[in-house]
């Protein structure tokens, strides 16, 4: 379900329920849109939910099922608020989760059904043209061949931000001509006021705010390291795809280990909350070329055998095949 013309394909058919592409959380008109197509027109054989774990959507899924006797997947878009309590909000025949991390979390809830893990994936990326590169650079403000850190999460969300802020300048200091680029969309009220006062903050070191792109993909593919020393993921999908673009593309990727990104094998981890390992991550990715070029090779494979849209689409064509057998 989506909106109309969203996403045409050979063999797919859109059912437009939500009138335009909206914001995160879809506005109650739409959902109750959504849940009056499966209670009384869908014809599919098989259903598969993905929304973070929530009582009224999860509601809703749970009554739809009961009442129509669809085999339904339900795939974990993103970890819970809270984890004490969810599992009353799986309903799924099968129960899908994006990381072994949230897998392991919910499943340790009283009465959890048993959880399988499906990652996220990246579909093919085209090699991004030097050309687009350089003009990325150029209105940055950043030169040519510069050591060039990104970071491209969340203002306000975890302290992903405010430990990259606190590491800019061990990192321009110990790596000569370094820049650091925050890639944040501003999606509040509060994440403008943060991204001011940063600016403030850090005005004299060689720090760069991009904002939201059109598109990513240049500044990523010109960077020497992504950044995503972030310690909160909740209402986030598990592993962000702008992490796996990168690996992708060949980009080293710092992570802060003890949450979903844990799942991540070919990345540097840093301890979360931490500036000092953050700046050593940086000095290493960008002054030892046998770490970095560890960190690509591992990082390329990884992504062909887990998280290529090939694999994953694979992994679901079996739950779905199972699924189905739930009703004979």
């Amino acid at each position: 379900m989506g909106q109309a013309g969203g996403f045409e394909r050979p063999g797919v058919q859109t059912v437009p329920v939500y009138r335009g592409a909206g914001a995160f959380s879809p506005p109650l008109a739409d959902n109750a849109r959504a849940a009056l197509h499966l209670l009384t027109r869908s014809a599919a054989d098989v259903w598969h939910f993905v929304f973070a774990p929530n009582p009224a959507s999860s509601g809703v899924g749970r009554l739809a099922k009961r009442l129509r006797g669809t085999p339904t997947v339900q795939t974990i878009a993103s970890p819970p608020q809270r984890f004490r309590g969810a599992a009353r909000w799986l309903f799924g025949d099968i129960v899908i989760a994006q990381s072994q991390w949230t897998a392991d979390r919910l499943g340790e809830q009283p009465g959890a059904p048993p959880i399988e893990v499906i990652p996220p994936c990246v579909g093919d990326l085209a090699s991004v043209p030097v050309a687009a590169q350089e003009d990325m650079r150029r209105a940055l403000d950043v030169p040519s061949g510069a050591p060039l850190f990104v970071y491209p999460g969340d203002w306000e969300t975890s302290s992903g931000a405010e430990v990259v802020a606190e590491a800019v300048d061990g990192m321009t200091r110990s790596v000569p001509e370094a820049y650091v680029v925050f890639a944040c969309r501003q999606k509040s009220l509060a994440a403008a006021r943060i991204q001011s006062a940063m600016e403030r903050r850090l005005r004299t070191l060689r720090v760069r705010f991009a904002g939201e792109l059109k598109s990513i993909l240049p500044l990523i593919a010109t960077s020497t390291a992504v950044l995503f020393p972030v310690d909160d993921l909740r209402g986030k999908v598990d592993l962000p795809i702008v992490l796996l673009e990168a690996m992708k593309l060949g980009v080293p990727v710092v992570v802060a280990e003890g949450g979903p990104l844990d799942d991540l094998g070919s990345v540097h981890r840093v301890p979360a909350r931490d500036p000092a390992a953050l700046v050593e991550a940086a000095i290493a990715i960008a002054t030892l070329r046998v770490h970095r070029e560890r960190l690509i090779r591992g990082a390329k494979a990884e992504v062909e055998e887990r998280f290529s849209a090939t694999r994953v689409a694979q992994s679901y064509e079996a739950v779905y095949e199972r699924a189905l057998r739930l009703t004979t």
